[in-house]
């Protein structure tokens, strides 16, 4: 989540917010694209994760 931080410096919350759901929708396309169950599920995971961290920093 460093890298994050360091990603999304000086941007508003819910600028990051929005960015980071847009990146969890990003997570779930790809995953409904892979036929590994192994990676999709790791994909599918990450995209919680932004999920979660979007939360966090509101609307």
């Amino acid at each position: 989540m460093r890298l994050l931080l360091n990603e999304y410096s000086g941007r508003s919350r819910s600028s990051v917010a929005q960015s980071l759901r847009d990146k969890a929708s990003e997570c779930r396309q790809v995953a409904r694209t892979i036929a590994d169950r192994e990676t999709a599920q790791a994909l599918l995971s990450l995209a919680e994760e932004y999920e979660r961290d979007a939360g966090h920093r509101g609307s």
